[in-house]
């Protein structure tokens, strides 16, 4: 595929002049993410880096300050990842001060992690959502003495719900040490566009960018942007690669979605990331082949995540196996209650099951976990919507709308849901909206149509049948639909004394054979008695 194929950037935002000196700079950053704990990060920076041809005499790796520190920062290293936190936390003790940046970071940072998993604990024992009761004190005691502290206090504000604070210790620690993954996905909730504007032009700030794009919707910018980066920067990063197809899943553009996804299956056998979206397309498009294939690699290679769990579900989803799949969607919130796309797939499997009440209690745990998803506040709509109860499924079909707003589906759903209660009028204003944002369905324009009819609208009716009709014949539908076109633009040009118009239509009708033959005679001759 062309490098930015609809051409809304043709250049990345920010201009590397130094691939070798970028490769240097995610070695160091890989090294000293990794000896700081902060393993996602690290992991980013390192598969990034693996995707820049390799060149002599980058940056050396990050070294660890060998004080009177280093002995006990060996031993609380080893106690973190065993996940003994607070045992790690207490081995620091003695060199939590700022002149030992390491140590001084590994204390607080042990003593969140165990605060994360003492409320999980207790979260289960509560029966409720508990929080992290380690916040306060280290709000109280952390102080931002270089990058990554600033990074761990930042994050500690915003769990604390100090959003501002936040977002400026997060922008001052990128501006520091940009190359931290975890701090730019920490902002993204946080940033607009005059946060964007603080941050220095790094390279990095192409990615968060390309991310910025996708959190307001310009599905056609970020893909184009990610596909320069990768062409003329990381010709086979594995992370770019899930980000264009994700964006595309986002348009319902399947075709090149799939295209990007087996890219990363190519450079990434083992990737987990965005494999649950990759299983979604698959199942929609009803690729049997590809979903059993992909379901089969991950659950060889590890079938205790939540992401294998997802895809085994759709696998047996797509097989109608709606009791085995269900089995699947559980165990993968079960390993991660937060895992968002499996309580929505469950919801969607009550649903087909017929099990209304779990369906709802299943989407209302999607909403708990981000209300700014648009899939779980439409999957409880379209349940209240199956269950008659058509007024409380139009006020979720607005919370959707408000969380993705150029979406014609969902215009098009509130619509329907507005048909059936009998409310012509704000039916149709929905449909009118879903047809300026280019319907993808394809379905309004005739909906439409049929509603200004019943409005007497009928010169908006007539164009809006010319319409579909032009539509319809191009894709050679000789449905219902084509049928009922016909039938009003001869009746409307026969009114309007347009006889010879109104029997062209009428002669259209011995196309569909059957009892339309008996139609068309009938109304052929009535145009010629007008």
């Amino acid at each position: 595929m062309e490098a930015c194929p609809f051409n809304k950037i043709t250049e990345p935002a920010i201009l590397i002049s130094n691939m070798e000196e970028v490769r240097g700079d995610l070695r160091y950053a890989s090294s000293k993410l990794s000896s700081y704990k902060l393993y996602q990060s690290a992991k980013w920076a390192a598969q990034l880096l693996l995707s820049v041809p390799y060149q002599e005499n980058s940056r050396l790796p990050y070294q660890d300050i060998i004080d009177k520190s280093f002995d006990s920062l060996q031993l609380a290293k080893t106690l973190f990842d065993l996940k003994e936190y607070i045992k790690a936390a207490s081995v620091l003790t003695e060199y939590a001060k700022p002149e030992f940046p390491q140590a001084y970071f590994l204390y607080h940072y042990s003593m969140f992690m165990y605060g994360e998993f003492r409320k999980e604990e207790e979260s289960i024992e509560e029966g409720k959502e508990m929080e992290n009761r380690q916040l306060y004190s280290i709000d109280s005691q952390l102080k931002p003495i270089d990058a990554l502290c600033s990074y761990l206090l930042g994050v500690v504000k915003k769990n604390r719900g100090e959003e501002q604070q936040a977002k400026e210790l997060l922008v001052s620690s990128l501006n520091e040490f940009p190359i931290n993954w975890s701090a730019w996905l920490e902002l993204y909730d946080l940033c607009d566009p005059e946060c964007l504007s603080k941050l220095q032009n790094h390279w990095m700030k192409n990615f968060f960018i390309a991310q910025f794009y996708h959190k307001v919707q310009k599905t056609e910018e970020s893909i184009d942007l990610y596909a320069l980066v990768a062409e003329k920067y990381f010709p086979s990063s594995s992370f770019i690669y899930s980000q264009i197809g994700n964006e595309f899943f986002l348009m319902d553009d399947y075709t090149n979605a799939i295209i990007w996804f087996e890219q990363v299956e190519e450079v990434d056998p083992y990737s987990y990331e965005l494999m649950d979206v990759y299983s979604n397309i698959l199942y929609v498009r009803e690729e049997s082949g590809k979903l059993s294939y992909l379901a089969h690699r991950m659950f060889q290679n590890d079938k205790y995540r939540p992401e294998t769990c997802f895809v085994l579900g759709n696998y047996y989803s797509l097989k109608n196996d709606h009791t085995r799949a269900m089995v699947y969607f559980k165990r993968a919130t079960e390993l991660d209650k937060n895992y968002l796309p499996a309580w929505i797939l469950m919801g969607h499997e009550y649903l087909e099951m017929q099990n209304v009440t779990k369906a709802i209690e299943s989407y209302r745990t999607a909403i708990e976990l981000d209300p700014k998803d648009y899939r779980a506040w439409y999957g409880l709509a379209e349940t209240y919507e199956v269950s008659d109860m058509n007024l409380y499924a139009i006020y979720y079909y607005y919370k959707a709308i408000l969380t993705r707003p150029q979406d014609s589906r969902l215009w098009v759903a509130l619509g329907t849901c507005y048909e059936k209660m009998g409310k012509t009028s704000e039916s149709a204003k929905c449909y009118e909206k879903a047809e300026r944002l280019k319907d993808r369905e394809g379905v309004v324009l005739h909906r439409l149509a049929r509603l200004y009819g019943r409005l007497g609208l009928t010169e908006k009716a007539a164009k809006c049948f010319l319409e579909s009709l032009a539509r319809k014949d191009m894709e050679n539908d000789t449905g219902e639909e084509t049928v009922e076109a016909i039938m009003f633009l001869k009746q409307y040009y026969l009114g309007k004394g347009l006889n010879e118009e109104a029997a062209t239509y009428a002669r259209r009708l011995y196309d569909f054979g059957g009892a339309e033959l008996d139609r068309a005679t009938y109304h052929i001759r009535q145009t010629e008695l007008n």
